[in-house]
């Protein structure tokens, strides 16, 4: 693809990087985590992938810091880590209206 740039599957898809950043395992199934939902959060992450908090925040503020995501701090029940790469693939998915309602506030 050319310099910096390169391809990280994610489930079904893949994303493109444009930024040079160091993504581990941990940072991939957090990815495709919230493949479905275009974000994440902590509680989310400890209950599915049975990690210490600790290790959930490691891999959301590097993906922060990274600029692969972006904080919801303000969402009702707790900050929600956006991954923007992901919104176009949310777009192309049927969504039906009961799902529409879940994703927005």
């Amino acid at each position: 693809m050319g310099n910096g740039f390169g391809m990280i599957p994610v489930g079904g898809s893949y994303l493109v990087q444009s930024v040079p950043a160091e993504l581990n395992m941990d940072h991939t199934v957090v990815l495709q985590l919230a493949e479905k939902r275009g974000y994440v959060t902590v509680s989310e992450i400890i209950d599915s992938l049975k990690w210490e908090r600790e290790r959930a925040c490691h891999v959301l503020d590097h993906l922060l810091k990274e600029g692969l995501a972006w904080l919801d701090s303000q969402a009702a029940v707790e900050p929600q880590y956006w991954l923007p790469a992901l919104f176009a693939e949310l777009f192309l998915q049927d969504v039906t209206p009961e799902e529409a309602n879940q994703m927005t506030p």
